[in-house]
């Protein structure tokens, strides 16, 4: 690990000459102050809401742990820019001050902007934030650049603003950023891996992007992906990247999980289930095993889908009387109410029932009729596309979207209408 391969630890704010092994923590995104949108509705706010919370103790343990030498921060540290809610600036403040042997460096994105009217955070000696005209930390061989952001909207690159590199330095690159055009993250900093391999860093630590993603290993450039998710878009693992240099500057990295609730997606098979007993058993044991695995999390909070043929489709699908709960709902309640209340808890924050009736197709189409008929027309390319061609002209959604759209649906529309032409309940 760096600062063990050679003899003493520097202090923070020393130089780390040429020849000394180090290790690199980088992390971004951290939203401090946000909780989860269901914690309310789940009635668990405190263990929800506190999780940004625990995956920064996460991080600082690791930190103290591995003895990182840097740990760097890619923006968004914060939710919100202003300061009316002080307490994710004093937790953050504190959490890093205890690595008083870490050189720490950050930079603002587009939620934690450093606008005029801002106010600064009076860091640890430790924590280098780059702003204004400042632009590098020096270490000696090893250098660190930084541009914060001074707005929300950063619609330009902000790369021609970093210094070049140069070959007597082991350069790394710190910026908030959206690399390569990514369409479900805002546009801001947009700049692409060609621009980044020409500035001549031997890394680049990005920050946006809430999904780990490695784009080029020779320079390492990557996001780290945010440190908790915070709802279903943003599911599994959430680390922190590790990375260790060696005396002769190549570099090794992995990710480290640091998330305190991680949300999963559960497609959970009810297929053969009779009744509506037997597919809450179902997604107990399904359940049951995802807790299992769940490690040092504190929990897990899961979005539940049932699919596959089942006799108990239609009372699944039936809509409650007035007043009452579908039956996903209860499900989801008798989950929360038994597995939620373990260490690790599980929590469940939705069902979606996409399940569908028991129906022989083959049988069907032996029979011929309207039934064969109707599977020949959903079953054939050219009958999809005349299908998909007459909703598009009757619709405002486009012919591709509705391809998208419909692509996992073809089955389970037609064993339900051929349910309803044979009169069974679906």
């Amino acid at each position: 690990m760096g600062g063990r391969l050679l003899p003493g630890r520097m202090r923070a704010g020393r130089p780390i000459e040429q020849g000394t092994a180090f290790t690199v923590v980088h992390t971004a995104d951290l939203h401090l102050g946000s909780g989860m949108r269901v914690a309310r509705r789940l009635g668990r706010e405190e263990e929800l809401n506190t999780a940004t919370y625990d995956a920064l103790d996460r991080l600082i343990d690791l930190c103290d742990r591995i003895d990182a030498d840097i740990l760097t921060l890619g923006g968004d540290l914060f939710d919100e820019p202003n300061m009316a809610n002080p307490g994710p600036r004093l937790r953050l403040k504190r959490a890093l001050g205890a690595l008083e042997d870490t050189n720490v460096a950050i930079v603002r994105g587009n939620h934690d902007h450093l606008g005029e009217d801002q106010a600064g955070v009076p860091w640890p000696d430790n924590v280098t934030e780059f702003a204004g005209p400042r632009k590098t930390l020096d270490l000696g061989w090893v250098r660190v650049h930084g541009v914060s952001y001074t707005r929300t909207h950063v619609t330009e690159s902000l790369v021609p603003r970093y210094p070049d590199g140069d070959r007597d330095h082991f350069d790394i690159g710190l910026l908030h950023a959206n690399v390569g055009g990514d369409t479900h993250h805002q546009p801001y900093s947009p700049c692409t891996v060609s621009d980044l391999t020409a500035k001549g860093y031997r890394m680049w630590l990005l920050g946006h992007i809430h999904k780990r993603q490695v784009l080029s290993e020779d320079p390492l450039i990557l996001y780290p992906g945010n440190l908790q998710g915070r709802d279903v878009g943003e599911t599994g693992d959430k680390s922190v990247e590790v990375i260790e240099v060696s005396g002769a500057g190549t570099l090794q990295h992995r990710a480290e999980p640091v998330a305190a609730v991680q949300w999963c997606h559960e497609t959970i098979d009810v297929s053969g289930c009779d009744t509506v007993d037997d597919v809450e058993n179902r997604v107990f044991e399904a359940l049951r095993k995802t807790l299992a695995d769940a490690g040092t999390l504190r929990g897990v909070v899961a979005r539940i889908d049932l699919v596959g043929a089942t006799a108990a489709h239609g009372a699944l699908t039936r809509a409650p009387a007035a007043g009452a709960t579908t039956i996903g709902d209860t499900i989801a309640e008798l989950v929360n109410d038994d597995l939620g209340e373990r260490n690790p808890f599980l929590l469940v924050d939705k069902v979606r029932v996409r399940t569908q009736m028991p129906i022989d197709l083959d049988d069907l189409r032996a029979a011929g009729g309207i039934h064969a008929t109707l599977i020949g027309l959903v079953e054939a390319p050219d009958g999809r596309a005349a299908l998909l061609d007459a909703l598009a002209a009757d619709g405002p959604t486009d012919r591709k979207e509705l391809e998208r759209l419909t692509a996992d649906l073809w089955t389970p529309t037609l064993h339900n209408a051929l349910a309803r032409l044979r009169g069974g309940d679906a």
